[in-house]
């Protein structure tokens, strides 16, 4: 194929594009047009459940487990607009989440500490948008908006308030000031509450490793959270 063949290809695949683009926002109001596209800022809190966790040898046998703690977060980012009913988006979250750690074996070996993450995370998200131009008004199921998406990046962890006993000797330490990588994948509910406005529930896998030599190593959680977002 020549080059000339290939440029012509592509410029009518482009029109072809565009011109789908023309026909499907037509179809559609002003107003749900202007939620389709654009940055938007999400603020959300909810439960951080402590999956499992990676500790060094030292306490291995104590088996260190995970109370129920608390996330919160923001979210800056910017949908792209589509002919189809995918909504794809770029974002930077930025999260902190934290969890009470304990475990013992006997009463020689016990061991219990604060930890903390800092998260900064670039994501990549497809929600899916049924709601067309036909749809009533007060159809509320139309309205909702499921989406998934996963997520790299950085995580600054400290473990606080460290209180641990190993065969009756007392350690008392910080195990802070580490900087990890980390994972997530998600999937959620999104509700628009006006043409800006809109309430989404999202469950959230995290992932974090490599958190040096200290004595808890890794640890991943579930999250639970709802959240606020606003479009403009």
């Amino acid at each position: 194929m020549n080059s000339r063949l290939l440029t012509t290809l592509l410029c009518l695949a482009g029109a072809s594009l565009t011109q789908a683009a023309e026909v499907y926002f037509d179809t559609v109001s002003t107003a749900k047009t202007s939620r389709l596209h654009g940055a938007y800022i999400s603020a959300h809190t909810g439960i951080s459940d402590t999956g499992s966790i990676d500790t060094s040898e030292r306490i291995s046998r104590m088996g260190v487990k995970g109370d129920t703690g608390w996330t919160a977060g923001l979210k800056f980012g910017y949908m792209f607009t589509t002919p189809t009913v995918l909504r794809p988006a770029l974002e930077l979250e930025l999260s902190y989440l934290t969890s009470e750690l304990s475990g013992s074996k006997g009463s020689r070996n016990t061991y219990r500490s604060d930890f903390q993450a800092f998260n900064a995370f670039g994501n990549a998200v497809m929600a899916f948008d049924f709601e067309d131009q036909n749809t009533p008004s007060d159809d509320f199921l139309a309205k909702i908006k499921p989406y998934i998406g996963a997520g790299v990046g950085v995580s600054l962890t400290r473990n606080e308030r460290v209180e641990a006993r190993i065969d009756g000797r007392r350690i008392k330490e910080e195990d802070g000031g580490k900087t990890s990588f980390g994972y997530q994948v998600f999937a959620g509910l999104e509700v628009p509450l006006s043409d800006e406005l809109s309430l989404f529930g999202e469950y959230k896998y995290v992932n974090l490793y490599d958190l040096g030599g200290g004595d808890i190593q890794g640890a991943d959680f579930n999250l639970y959270t709802l959240g606020l977002r606003l479009q403009y």
